[in-house]
């Protein structure tokens, strides 16, 4: 019953609710499994199946508590919700890091002790880190989808960096996925970065943003792009978004390159059927990249080589 009451008091405050669950766990714990025997043999026969029956009501109801305290538990923890209830967890001794997705990517950095610089520049955390500084236990935020991306690169287009003339990389969106792109082509070694975008206000915000380490030069036209053909394609918006046709005018490089789209949902996209139409040219979807930075996140939280055959079957079976 304390425990019950703690978290039927406590909406909002995820440390109490945790409470109160533990001290309501310990208590089941200690009568549960004994319960039904001993009401068994000290009851009178003549009420004992009703006891029993009671028993059995009350150990149902008390799961249908429990999966709605699950459920507050869920819907407290959000980028919205103060930084001492995401430290609850942060800080829990059993927490060893963790992988974000959207929304969260572009709110946990609040509670990191530490980002990243490549985290910082793309402007979001996919993979929390728990660091030993001196003794102290400290949050580090970091971004592995640039890391995936160049990796994809490297494997499926190793040929870009023999070339002797400047490797050209297209971004197609200006979101936080484009920010990840633009570092992945500057990992691999690209000198010249092309980024279009609907809104260009976006596209010049992060051409501002990565001055310092690459030239990221904005597309306003396909007679722009088509001067300059790209060894590498890079879309990063939803595959709803675009048509095949909106690629019509695209004069693809003659002699071959690399078209990635990170949307997986679905893995054909427009842009990935358009480019196995091109002689020359291969393609890698989303859960290749996705799959390239969670081997790295594997990498980073144990320090060892991740089971990559046995991960990305499962990843494609599922898919």
């Amino acid at each position: 019953m304390v425990g019950a009451a703690m978290q039927t008091g406590s909406p909002g405050l995820v440390d109490l609710i945790m409470a109160g669950r533990a001290i309501a766990g310990l208590g089941i714990g200690a009568v549960a499994p004994v319960i039904p025997v001993y009401i068994a043999e000290v009851s009178p026969p003549s009420i004992r199946g009703r006891l029993v029956g009671f028993f059995e009501i009350g150990s149902q109801g008390a799961q249908m508590c429990g999966f709605w305290v699950n459920y507050v538990v869920k819907k407290t923890i959000s980028p919205e919700a103060g930084a001492s209830q995401w430290r609850t967890l942060l800080v829990d001794p059993a927490f060893g890091g963790a992988s974000v997705t959207m929304p969260y990517k572009l709110e946990v950095h609040r509670f990191c002790d530490h980002v990243t610089e490549r985290a910082q520049l793309i402007g979001a955390i996919n993979t929390i880190l728990v660091r030993d500084e001196d003794g102290r236990r400290t949050i580090e935020g970091d971004n592995t989808d640039c890391h995936g991306l160049s990796q994809v690169i490297r494997d499926r287009f190793p040929g870009h960096s023999q070339k002797s003339t400047p490797q050209v990389g297209w971004v197609i969106g200006a979101g936080g996925a484009s920010r990840a792109a633009i570092m992945a082509l500057h990992l691999a070694g690209f000198s010249r970065v092309f980024i279009s975008n609907r809104t260009r206000e976006k596209a010049e915000r992060i051409a501002k943003d990565f001055a310092a380490l690459l030239k990221v030069e904005i597309i306003d036209s396909w007679e722009h792009m088509n001067a300059h053909p790209a060894d590498v394609v890079i879309g990063t918006v939803p595959a709803e978004s675009v048509l095949e046709s909106d690629f019509a005018r695209l004069v693809w490089n003659a002699e071959g390159g690399l078209c990635i789209d990170m949307s997986y949902k679905p893995l054909q996209t427009p842009l990935l059927r358009t480019a196995q139409k091109q002689a020359g040219w291969v393609t890698a979807d989303g859960v290749d990249v996705l799959l390239e930075q969670a081997y790295c996140q594997f990498k980073l939280w144990t320090g060892l080589d991740s089971p990559r055959a046995i991960i990305a079957k499962a990843v494609r079976q599922s898919n």
